[in-house]
This record gives C-alpha cells, structure tokens and sequence, in this order.
C-alpha cells in the first residue's frame, strides 16, 4: 500500500524482481488475466535531450547599457501521470 495517508490514488508498490513499479485500482484490473496488468516504472524518467533555449534580438542591439540588462533562469519540471 502507499505510504501517503489517504492517498487519493490507491497506489501500491512492489517490485518484479528489476525495478520497483507503482499500480492503483484503475490500471492494475484492466482486462483478463493476471493482475497487475498495468504499472508504471517507479520515478520519473530522466530526459533524453537537454533542453534548447534560442535568444531573439529585438530593438536596438547596439545599446550596451548594463543598467538594464535581464537575468533569466529557466526551470524544468516533470510530472507523473498521477499529476504529481
């Protein structure tokens, strides 16, 4: 069972033996057979390309204030099926 209190979801965790899963309810009983007949690997995936960021000059390119130059950060985030 989760180890979240009252988890919405119903999660339950196990293992095949590789790598640890996550099911609830809704996709361990689908169809005929064995059960669980769905799971999802246990994590989030790490990507498989970097992220790309293309900067566009707009204005007067020539100014080289640097009063009024922008710091940006950019920041990625990942989420599980379970919104999460």
């Amino acid at each position: 069972r989760s180890p979240i209190a009252q988890d919405p979801h119903g999660r339950i965790y196990y293992t095949d033996g590789r790598f640890p899963k996550v099911t609830d309810a809704t996709i361990a009983t689908k169809g005929d057979g064995n059960h669980p007949t769905s799971s999802y690997r246990l994590g989030i995936p790490a990507p498989t390309t970097a992220p790309v960021c293309t900067v566009q000059q707009g204005g007067d390119v020539s100014d080289d204030n640097p009063n009024d130059d922008e710091t940006r950060f950019y920041t990625e985030t990942f989420v599980s099926d379970y919104g999460e």
